[in-house]
């Protein structure tokens, strides 16, 4: 993608939601950040000066990750520093299986959704998958397309049950008041918060 076009859009995105936009790179040690970042700088003077700029070396952006206010806003990153960020969002937040993501076409608005939690063939016909993630990808994609209401009643589902103390086997922790349930019991919990 053009990375002109992608600052755009990613300006535009903070803008709209009223956060600042986090440019992320290395540019202290790597020569293409360095240009990265010029155009990041160049477009938010000349278009989007409304709009709080930081900036923030990716492996500064990992250590952030425990306290994740600081990195509240848009954060705009090549593929190779996403990937990184994302890997150690994992970790901060418990399991592979809550993360979910989108992909949007700043021309069309077209999207592609995803759960973070990738094949995990070890654990077919077991019932030990959590299925939070791919649910939540449901409520980003709802959102997405001016389905509001609905993702927020997925949401506020998935918050309820997680309150109740409902854990599938990776996000169980032996604490006294948690019900330890599978993939389809988890999936039918938050079904009943609906």
């Amino acid at each position: 993608m053009n990375v002109i076009k992608y600052f755009r859009y990613a300006f535009q995105r903070a803008k709209s939601l009223g956060l600042p936009l986090i440019c992320l790179d290395k540019s202290n040690v790597v020569p293409h950040h360095v240009f990265w970042r010029k155009i990041a700088e160049k477009i938010h003077e000349k278009e989007f000066s409304d709009v709080e700029m930081r900036v923030l070396f990716s492996d500064d952006a990992v250590r952030t990750l425990l306290h994740p206010e600081r990195l509240h806003g848009v954060i705009a990153c090549t593929n190779v520093d996403g990937d990184y960020l994302s890997d150690g969002a994992l970790e901060a937040v418990g399991s592979m299986g809550l993360m979910y993501s989108s992909a949007i076409n700043p021309d069309n608005g077209m999207a592609m959704f995803e759960s973070g939690a990738g094949t995990y063939p070890e654990a077919k016909g077991k019932d030990i998958a959590n299925p939070i993630g791919r649910i939540l990808t449901g409520a980003l994609m709802l959102r997405h397309i001016g389905a509001v209401q609905g993702a927020d009643a997925i949401e506020r589902a998935v918050q309820e049950t997680l309150k109740a103390g409902y854990r599938t086997p990776d996000l169980a922790s032996g604490v006294s008041g948690e019900i330890r349930v599978g993939t389809k019991a988890m999936a039918m919990e938050i079904m009943s918060y609906l």
